[in-house]
C-alpha cells in the first residue's frame, strides 16, 4: 500500500508539512499491523486453551460419568467477526472456516492439523454446502463443532479436508475419550466460568496468568463445576448462596485431582489463589465464595490425599476422584 502511494514533494510544499503522505502511510500501517498482530495473538491464546482443556478431559475421562470422543480441534469462521474480510485478511485466509486451534498432544495434532488451514469438507459437508450466516454471529461455528460430535459419537471418527501448500488433504481422524466439555475464549471479561457444556475463559485472565500449572488451575475450576453439574443444579435445586459456595467448594477441591491427573503441578492451585484470587477477594460481600486463604486450605487437604496415593505408587492419570465427588457439605467445608 505504501509503495502506491505518491512520493512526497518537499519542494512543493510548506515548510512543516513535507513529511504528511509518509506518515499517513506509517499510521495506517502501523494499525494494520497492530490489528494482524492481534488477530494472531488470538489464535495463539486459543491453542493455550485449547491445549491445557485437552489435557485435562482426555486424561481424567476414565472418572467422568459423561465422556464422548473428542481430536482436540477448534474451527475458525470469519464471520464470527464483525468484520470477516478484514479477520481474513489479517491472517491471510482464503476461505471462511479454517483451522483456528488444534490442541498440544491430540489426535488432531498428530494427524498433522495446523491453525489457518482452509476446511474444504468436513463430517461429509462440502464446504459451499456450509451454512451461511450473519457477521458476528456463532451460529455457524458451533453447528460445525456440533457435526464434529456428532460424527465422533457415531463412528468414533471424523473426516475432515484441508487445503494445504501440496493440495487437498483428506483425513479421518479417530477420536480419544475425553470428558464432555468444549472450551473457548472470550475476548470481554476478566475472568472464566462454566456453562454447563462450556468452559469459557477470557483474553484479559489468559494474558495475565503466564504459568499454564495456574491457568490450568483456574480452567480446571471452572471444568470442575461442569463436571459436576452445577449449571444444571442451580437451575434445578435455586441458586442460594449457601449452595453456590458449597459448590465452589467442590469445584476447588476437583480441580486438584484433575490437574493431577494431566500431570500439571498442583501448587499451581495454591499460586493461583494467592497471586491471583487475593487481590479480587471481597470478603464478607462475596457471600458464595471463602476467603482465599480458606480456599487453599480446601485446596492443600485434596493434595494431601493425592500425595499420598502417589507415595503408594500412583501417577497422572490413576488419580481416581470419582468416589469422592459430588461430596457432602461437611466434607467440602475447609
Amino acid at each position: 500500500m505504501i509503495a502506491r502511494r505518491p512520493a512526497c514533494a518537499i519542494a512543493a510544499l510548506p515548510l512543516g508539512l513535507a513529511c504528511i503522505a509518509p506518515a499517513a502511510a506509517a499510521t495506517q500501517e502501523t494499525a494494520e499491523t497492530a490489528e494482524t498482530n492481534d488477530y494472531r495473538q488470538l489464535l495463539a491464546l486459543d491453542a493455550r486453551i485449547q491445549s491445557i482443556g485437552w489435557r485435562l478431559v482426555h486424561a481424567n475421562a476414565p472418572f467422568c460419568t459423561a465422556t464422548l470422543p473428542a481430536i482436540g480441534l477448534l474451527l475458525q469462521d470469519s464471520h464470527s467477526w464483525t468484520d470477516p474480510a478484514a479477520m481474513r485478511a489479517a491472517l491471510g485466509l482464503t476461505a471462511d472456516i479454517a483451522v483456528g486451534a488444534v490442541a498440544a498432544g491430540s489426535p488432531a495434532e498428530q494427524a498433522g492439523l495446523q491453525a489457518n488451514q482452509p476446511v474444504l469438507e468436513l463430517a461429509g459437508l462440502a464446504a459451499g454446502d456450509f451454512p451461511t450466516t450473519e457477521p458476528g454471529d456463532y451460529v455457524r461455528l458451533t453447528g460445525l463443532h456440533d457435526r464434529i460430535d456428532n460424527s465422533l459419537r457415531q463412528h468414533g471418527a471424523v473426516s475432515i479436508t484441508v487445503a494445504a501448500a501440496d493440495g487437498p488433504r483428506a483425513l479421518t481422524i479417530a477420536g480419544q475419550p475425553a470428558c464432555a466439555s468444549r472450551f473457548e475464549l472470550l475476548t470481554a471479561g476478566e475472568s472464566a466460568r462454566a456453562e454447563g457444556a462450556r468452559v469459557l475463559v477470557t483474553r484479559s485472565l489468559v494474558d495475565a496468568v503466564p504459568d499454564d500449572d495456574e491457568l490450568a488451575a483456574a480452567i480446571a475450576h471452572e471444568l470442575s463445576h461442569n463436571l459436576l453439574r452445577h449449571p444444571q443444579k442451580r437451575t434445578e435445586e435455586g441458586t442460594g448462596w449457601g449452595k453456590i459456595r458449597h459448590n465452589e467448594r467442590e469445584a476447588d477441591r476437583l480441580s486438584v485431582w484433575l490437574l493431577a491427573n494431566a500431570g500439571f503441578d498442583t501448587e499451581g492451585a495454591v499460586r493461583f489463589q494467592r497471586d491471583w484470587m487475593r487481590h479480587r477477594d471481597w470478603g464478607f460481600l462475596a457471600p458464595t465464595h471463602d476467603a482465599w486463604d480458606e480456599r487453599i486450605e480446601g485446596i492443600e487437604q485434596e493434595r494431601a490425599l493425592i500425595a499420598a496415593q502417589s507415595a503408594q505408587g500412583t501417577g497422572p492419570g490413576g488419580y481416581d476422584w470419582s468416589g469422592r465427588f459430588p461430596m457432602s457439605r461437611e466434607t467440602a467445608k475447609p
